[in-house]
């Protein structure tokens, strides 16, 4: 589709390479407790209200979609 259409797509990330090098130590060691990191968890039926809850930064830290 992309090809086809020749559209563009862009992509970025929110955090910069050392400090997921950083990260992923401590949370392997058990010195972050990744729970607290997911501030709400919602079924794949309300996945419109997830990315509205991702936007705002101070309703959310992390929004998790699962599949029930």
């Amino acid at each position: 589709m992309v090809m086809l259409k020749y559209m563009i797509v862009y992509g970025s990330m929110g955090y910069y390479p050392d400090e997921t090098e950083q990260a992923f130590p401590l949370i392997a060691g058990g010195r972050v407790n990744r729970d607290l990191l997911i501030s709400d968890r919602l079924p794949l039926k309300e996945v419109i209200r997830a990315f509205e809850l991702q936007a705002d930064p101070a309703q959310s830290i992390k929004v998790m979609v699962i599949n029930e």
